[in-house]
């Protein structure tokens, strides 16, 4: 599949034409420093500072009719208050702090979770009863152990990748399977929070290279602040509040509801974007050069007419399906959460809990009390790719099987509650789920073999920043998290434009 998708693409370069200005008129032409695809946490942070700190022009593409990516924020329309249902809160690292302060968003701690969670077989939706939550001191135990290992791999991994080494100067542990790492180290009991964090090993985390749990999923920034309490959200109760405010900073610049259709890149003389507009026209972007915040895929990235060096590395990207939302049911009480495992997870093989799973649902009590909302978060393997209709469905099967199999009975209060054995709440209605929000936070990621990556995989990715006047920054090049992506956006900038830096 891959060969055949490089073969593809390379054909496409054959086919392509070249973009003539003649084709467009004086005011559909834009001539800029930079431009940047996409408008999601690392997008507009780099348009925030190549604007104010560099001093430079910049034109921003954005697929969507608005900017902030995965942060995803629904206003109920009575009480008029926020709730947060795709990106949570923030970690206090690199420039996070500073980049709200230039904003105007006051910042407070993010509030704990104080709820319950029902671990829930995934198949029958049933209480897996023989299950050991893992003892909070020997959880504390396990993040200890993992912070101090991961501290030792800061230097090649913090806050990207720019001097992993290769072959056989790679640590080994980096290489290790994540199971045997997990074993050697004694770090089991992190696990079911780590995946929580994380979002790691849907289908089982046991032969994942560590690389990708510690560089790509949760690694010593995070777990310093996890230890000192150091999350963080906006006083509003509303991450929208982030992306409000910087489009107010960038919005002349800013092209919603836009794709990239053809491109014409190089080193030397720049590059073209032919973009679709929200309204059907076509613009020429001019710039000198590029920064992509798009996840890099061939898919993504087909229109800026690849090589055959880039394709090369995409190609290896694997796809990730993710779907979040907010739902309203009365099939769960208030501060409670659901999680749906593996059954291979009891008494206590904390590893086993998505092993072998194709499904990741996790149901959260969310926003006030008085609108009885719960985030869903889904994730399905690779080779499970779900329409929003279907990922809706699976949901809403598996809280009527919940309820059916009389899972929470005995915790729901009276008002609340259904009976035994039918999907029914009290009154005898029908379990329902009704979304109030819902939107595909679907990406890729890497999950390349140990071998592959001994072989110089990392290199080869970071040796396309800067090719054919393109540089790269998300999370897809560094840690998953907004904090660490700004932190490492500010090295790409630097090696991009740094010169260019106001005083």
């Amino acid at each position: 599949m891959a060969r055949v998708l490089v073969a593809i693409v390379a054909l496409a370069r054959l086919a392509h034409a070249i973009i003539g200005e003649q084709d467009f008129s004086a005011e559909d032409i834009i001539v800029r420093d930079v431009a940047i695809l996409g408008a999601g946490a690392s997008g507009t942070y780099a348009a925030i500072r190549l604007r104010e700190d560099y001093n430079l022009s910049i034109a921003v593409v954005e697929k969507d009719d608005h900017i902030g990516g995965h942060t995803d924020t629904y206003t109920d329309p009575e009480t008029r208050k926020p709730v947060d249902y795709g990106v949570l809160s923030f970690w206090d690292y690199g420039p996070a702090r500073n980049y709200f302060a230039r904003l105007g968003v006051e910042t407070v701690p993010a509030p704990q979770d104080s709820g319950i969670t029902a671990y829930v077989d995934s198949e029958t939706a049933r209480n897996l009863t023989n299950y050991h939550v893992p003892a909070f001191s020997d959880v504390l135990k396990s993040i200890a152990a993992y912070g101090n290992e991961s501290a030792k791999y800061d230097d090649i991994l913090v806050p990207g990748y720019w001097n992993f080494p290769s072959g056989d100067d790679i640590p080994a542990d980096l290489l290790l399977p994540y199971g045997e790492f997990s074993q050697k180290y004694g770090v089991d009991n992190f696990y079911p929070m780590l995946q929580i964090i994380a979002g790691v090993g849907v289908g089982g985390v046991r032969d994942i290279p560590l690389l990708y749990v510690i560089g790509f999923g949760l690694g010593h920034p995070a777990i310093q602040s996890l230890l000192q309490n150091g999350l963080f959200v906006p006083k509003s109760g509303s991450n929208a509040e982030i992306y409000q405010n910087a489009y107010a900073r960038i919005k002349e610049d800013v092209l919603l509801s836009s794709s990239v259709v053809s491109a014409e890149r190089d080193e030397h003389d720049g590059v073209r974007l032919v973009v679709q507009t929200a309204d059907n026209c076509k613009k020429l972007i001019k710039a000198k050069k590029l920064l992509v915040t798009a996840p890099p895929s061939i898919g993504n990235l087909e229109s800026l007419d690849l090589d055959d060096q880039e394709s090369a590395v995409f190609v290896s990207s694997t796809s990730r399906p993710i779907h979040v939302g907010l739902a309203k049911t009365s099939a769960i009480p208030r501060n409670y959460s659901v999680q749906y495992v593996s059954s291979k997870v009891a008494p206590d093989k904390y590893l086993d809990m998505y092993q072998d799973i194709k499904y990741d649902l996790k149901i959260q009590s969310t926003g006030p009390e008085e609108l009885q909302l719960f985030r869903v978060l889904l994730e399905t393997t690779p080779d499970l790719s779900l329409t929003e209709e279907e990922a809706k469905a699976y949901i809403t099967s598996q809280v009527q099987k919940l309820a059916a199999a009389g899972t929470l009975n005995s915790v729901k209060p009276p008002d609340v509650g259904f009976g035994s054995g039918d999907a029914q709440t009290a009154d005898g209605g029908a379990v329902t789920v009704e979304f109030k929000a819902f939107k595909s936070h679907s990406s890729v990621m890497w999950r390349l073999p140990a071998d592959e990556i001994k072989a110089g995989f990392i290199h080869n990715l970071y040796a396309l920043q800067g090719h054919r006047a393109t540089w790269y920054t998300g999370s897809l090049w560094c840690t998953d998290f907004s904090s660490n992506v700004w932190a490492f956006t500010d090295t790409v900038l630097e090696r991009m434009v740094g010169a260019r830096k106001k005083d």
